[in-house]
């Protein structure tokens, strides 16, 4: 049997394998709410009614109309 070789060692070769792990990072974004409420001017139309008494005088007869419109027998007068 010969002499045994030792055996060479190189430098090693790094092999770099990334991972990533996801991590929660909180970023706030402040937002404001305006509620608003607009007045908004609606007409509401009401009538005011006026009531009033008119009295019409035809004036005084100075005959009757009856008595001239209807002649017939029996009447009276």
């Amino acid at each position: 049997m010969g002499h045994q070789q030792h055996p060479i060692f190189c430098d090693p070769r790094q092999i770099v394998r990334d991972f990533y792990t996801p991590r929660v990072v909180p970023v706030i974004h402040p937002v404001e709410i305006v509620n608003r409420q607009n007045i908004v001017n609606v007409p509401r139309h009401i009538p005011q009614v006026v009531q009033r008494n008119v009295v019409v005088d035809p004036g005084y007869p100075g005959h009757c109309d009856f008595c001239h419109e209807r002649k017939a027998p029996g009447w009276f007068f």
